[in-house]
């Protein structure tokens, strides 16, 4: 059960999942149900088909005639109110501003005259954007416009009378909604006593009941006409004869009231100076939190032109309150007021942020008054934590993945689940992860779903555990690791199938829902035919209306799904298509069902034979990350794009192979989505995983020399899954690891300690939950399904044709300053490296300008943007290697030819010295030593080159992004000035 802000903001969360999941039609039947409850009665829904125009009703047949053939003929309704004509729209898209003023014209454009349009949108709308529209709808098309954005709406569905219509479309639990205490209709009651009677306050307890109502009317707007005559009433304590104390209360709240309700705190100006004036005598811990939440009121307001105040005056209360704050920490004796203390001051640093009355801005003050809240309320068992845990669930937003924040939020976390219980920091992490998602945090949401997850990972609250994983899947998949995704959907299965309680037996249909979406953008196209299969039988099975296509959005999805593919397969792959259409015959629906959806095919099909293949491809591609029908062929190949790195594995497509390797593909995936808010300093190369089956018991990698990639070879036993000892799922974690730490140019200990600190907050955990990827797997789609000639028979759909693979902007790569780099250290390296360079081709070098073949070959560089330093450095590594193959010949060892290449290199050029001729510098010389320019640089840097056979390219480009190796110089002489 949670509080109305928390399910308000639950059901935001939901509401954003409609236009992830592109639920337009329950979007509609959500804004008409609360039409006709709050602004109509008389309405008349669209019903039918939204292909078909709806059922073109006749009373409203005159209206729908000229919108029928527009875009909004599945997202229109009618309703007659006093006689007015009102027409209500509703839309899922996310760039609404111009969509609305579309609609607009389009409902303003037929011969009747309509009064008012009250338009639904998922998206928030500010205010200065709501009163542009209505200005638009006014003077463009003669309309009154009301808008209901996706906040609004998240809060009409957590009152009492529309709570049914969340529970109907947007999966939320009838047991969120706050149980309703016997004082819910307490203020009518205090408004008959206080506003209506004639009653005359005069103690604490009458301050408590006007509060009360007061408040009530200051934050519902159905009771906001009433804001003015409490304050009168509330300024009663005003009085002399009230004391200091109520009329310090009394001040605060009609301050908050003043602003909160009419938008006016100036009003209450010489009131709130009185009120600062005050701070030293206060010592209950409410008057201060009063104070910190009041200041950041009448600092907020001064910057909404809502308060005339001096800032320096704004400026002076702030330091009045930390000094009066700090000056009790230091006398307090009890470890539950220092922590409230602390809880207080970093409220303050923190808001200092947003109020702009601090020069300089650092978290690390916030989270230093933070973490000793933490510390001291493990010695308190009366501290608020729920309290703390709801301040930063507010800041998610404004933090992100600052680590101090997450650490922070995990000790908290952890000292909730001893005092509370799991249920209850399950909850908070839920409202986190809420919150990051409706920001498009996903790898944050990711993080908080995860300890919501183990949180509620009991028989009593399994579902909440069932719900988190399902949204875990979800994120992944927006993060196009589609192989985490299909990790924790399968998991979801298995705990539903597993779990004795037939009450989550309702979450089946959508867990394997979710799992085909993942075939499906996954490119897996012959398993999403075959997860179909039984994501219908578990619809029919255990939903009270099955197949009803109206009221079940993802089972229409996914029934576009199957047009899309058996369109595009049709036009690329006929004999194929002969296939898929035998095994989509098996699909245990109606009759009815099928020929709708054959013709939908058909109508599609007429639509697409006007474009060619290549745009077929392109529009096939869009929605996907992975090859349609990727799980053909032979050799099966897996690819992603993660971290800057474009990743292929690949191995035999069978099912004792499989089976293994999904599970290694989605170890890593989910390794990366951890450790993306880390730095691993990885280079932006391609990587190749070959695995194959070994016939040991042990698990091997090998790496294969590859300029152009990183390559490894993977050796798995072919026991896996019939001989498991328990340590298969930490050495994949091993293997994933080992292959990154390649990919790093971090050392050894920087990258471990990374790992670590990874680990420490329970990466370990994400990569295995419940039972293991292989075998959630091999209990979904068994040996016997795994039709091996079918899939040896076929190819991908259009192997040769490139397919590009998509990489979320949270997983690319980071491409900021490397560690460690500053302009003034690469000064002094270019510097040496000048210094360096010429000593030992100071009279080499103008010989060799005299050659005008020499210094055609400089030019050349030039003209390819190499900097003098750079060429300079190519000369005497060319100069350097000659001279030790004169002095040493062929057969020396590799150490003594390091020992004569620093003795001549830390020489100065003399006459004695070798001559260096021409033909040293061929051009298959000068684009070898080009290539080895990146790595020499990369030492200077203290980074660990790691791969046998690198990636040249990829090392350049890593250090002229993040090291601006190829942009940095500093004055020196022009050495080649003749050129």
């Amino acid at each position: 059960m949670a509080s109305v802000t928390g399910l308000s903001k639950y059901i935001r969360f939901q509401l954003s999942q409609l236009c992830v999941q592109n639920k337009h039609h329950d979007f509609e039947h959500i804004s008409r149900n609360i039409a006709r409850l709050r602004i109509c009665e008389n309405i008349l829904p669209a019903t039918g088909p939204v292909s078909a125009g709806g059922d073109q009703g006749r009373d409203f047949e005159t209206y729908r005639s000229y919108l029928s053939s527009t875009p909004l003929a599945g997202s229109t309704f009618l309703g007659l109110g006093q006689g007015k004509k009102i027409v209500f729209a509703c839309s899922i898209q996310k760039n609404i501003y111009q969509k609305v003023k579309d609609d607009l014209q389009t409902i303003c454009g037929g011969h009747e005259k309509i009064d008012a349009v009250y338009y639904f949108c998922e998206a928030d709308v500010p205010v200065g954007k709501r009163h542009e529209l209505q200005d638009f709808a006014k003077n463009q098309c003669q309309v009154r416009l009301e808008i209901f954005d996706g906040q609004a709406i998240s809060e009409q569905l957590a009152t009492n009378d529309l709570f049914w219509i969340a529970t109907e479309y947007l999966s939320v639990s009838a047991d969120m909604f706050p149980r309703i205490e016997p004082s819910s209709n307490l203020y009518q009651g205090y408004k008959k006593k206080w506003l209506i009677g004639a009653g005359v306050p005069q103690n604490y307890a009458d301050f408590y009941q006007i509060k009360y109502a007061l408040r009530c009317a200051t934050f519902n707007k159905n009771h906001r006409p009433d804001v003015m005559p409490w304050i009168k009433k509330m300024e009663i304590f005003l009085s002399c004869h009230s004391g200091s104390d109520l009329r310090r209360r009394a001040i605060y709240e009609i301050a908050v009231a003043s602003l909160r309700g009419i938008d006016n705190l100036t009003s209450q100006k010489e009131r709130v100076i009185e009120y600062f004036s005050k701070i030293d005598s206060f010592r209950e811990m409410s008057d201060l939190e009063d104070a910190s939440c009041l200041l950041t009121y009448c600092t907020v307001a001064y910057r909404s032109n809502h308060f005339e105040i001096n800032e320096d005056l704004l400026a002076s209360w702030m330091t009045s309150l930390i000094n009066r704050i700090e000056a009790l920490l230091k006398s307090a004796t009890e470890a539950q007021s220092r922590a409230y203390l602390c809880m207080i001051r970093g409220y303050i640093a923190a808001n200092a942020r947003n109020v702009g009355l601090v020069k300089k801005f650092d978290w690390k003050d916030v989270f230093k008054w933070w973490n000793r809240t933490i510390k001291e309320a493990t010695k308190s068992i009366l501290f608020p934590l729920e309290r703390f845990s709801d301040i930063l669930t507010i800041l998610t937003k404004v933090v992100g993945d600052e680590r101090q924040f997450i650490k922070l939020c995990n000790d908290l976390d952890e000292l909730i689940v001893k005092r509370s219980g799991g249920y209850v920091a399950a909850e908070k992490c839920r409202d986190r992860a809420v919150s990051c998602y409706e920001s498009g945090e996903y790898i944050l949401a990711i993080r908080h779903l995860h300890k919501s997850k183990i949180h509620w990972f009991s028989a009593e609250t399994i579902r909440g555990s069932i719900i988190s994983m399902l949204v875990i899947s979800e994120c992944y998949e927006q993060l196009n690791l589609l192989y985490a995704a299909k990790y924790y959907a399968a998991a979801a299965i298995y705990l539903i199938h597993v779990n004795y309680n037939d009450a989550e037996k309702d979450l089946l249909a959508r867990a394997f829902f979710r799992l085909a979406d993942c075939f499906y953008r996954a490119g897996e196209w012959l398993e999403f035919i075959q997860i179909m299969h039984f994501s219908l039988l578990a619809h029919i099975n255990f939903d009270d209306s099955p197949l009803a296509l109206e009221k079940h959005e993802e089972l229409r999805n996914f029934f576009i799904h199957a047009c899309i593919m058996r369109i595009v397969v049709a036009r690329f792959s006929p004999d194929m298509a002969r296939v898929i259409e035998e095994k989509i015959a098996a699909w245990p629906i109606d009759k009815e069902l099928r020929d709708g959806l054959d013709g939908l095919v058909k109508e599609q099909e007429s639509c697409w034979q006007q474009s060619s293949l290549d745009e077929i491809w392109e529009e096939a591609q869009e929605g996907l990350s992975g090859r349609p029908f990727c799980d053909l062929g032979v050799i099966r190949q897996i690819g992603w794009r993660a971290l800057g790195i474009e990743w292929l594995v690949e191995f035999k497509n069978e099912y004792s192979i499989s089976v293994i390797v999904e599970e290694f593909v989605s170890v890593l995936q989910i390794i990366m989505a951890d450790l993306a808010v880390y730095d691993l300093c990885l280079l932006p190369t391609r990587v190749k995983v070959i695995c194959e089956l070994s016939s040991g018991g042990e698990f091997q990698i090998e790496e294969i020399p590859d300029n152009s990639m990183a390559c490894w070879r993977v050796l798995l036993p072919y026991t896996y899954l019939s001989n498991r000892s328990g340590n298969e799922e930490n050495n994949i974690f091993s293997f994933a690891s080992a292959i990154l730490y390649v990919c790093s140019v971090l050392s050894e200990k920087d990258f471990s300690k990374k790992l670590r600190e990874a680990t420490k907050e329970g990466l370990l955990e994400k990569t295995f939950f419940a039972r293991s990827y292989s075998e959630c797997y091999s209990e979904i789609i068994r040996q016997s399904d795994f039709d091996i000639t079918l899939r040896s028979s076929f190819q991908p759909l259009n192997s040769k044709r490139e397919f590009h693979l998509k990489e979320h902007k949270a997983l690319s790569w980071v491409d900021n300053p490397g560690p460690g780099y500053t302009r003034k250290l690469a000064e002094k390296y270019l510097k040496n490296r000048y210094e360096r360079s010429i000593k030992s081709i100071r009279l080499t070098l103008p010989k060799l300008l005299t050659s005008m073949e020499f210094r055609d070959k400089i030019q050349k560089l030039k003209e390819e943007g190499y900097l003098d330093w750079q060429v300079l450095m190519l000369i005497m590594n060319l100069s350097l290697n000659y001279r030790v193959r004169e002095i040493g010949g062929v057969g020396l060892s590799m150490e003594e030819q390091m020992r004569i290449s620093r003795q001549i290199m830390y020489q100065e050029e003399s006459e004695e010295s070798i001559e260096i001729p021409l033909e040293v510098f061929s051009d298959e010389a000068i684009n070898l030593q080009k290539s080895m320019l990146a790595p020499a640089a990369s030492k200077i840097w203290g980074l660990s080159i790691k791969q046998k056979t690198p990636d040249l390219n990829a090392i350049k480009k890593y250090l002229d992004v993040r090291y601006n190796n190829s942009i940095d110089d500093v004055d020196h002489v022009d050495y080649f000035k003749s050129v």
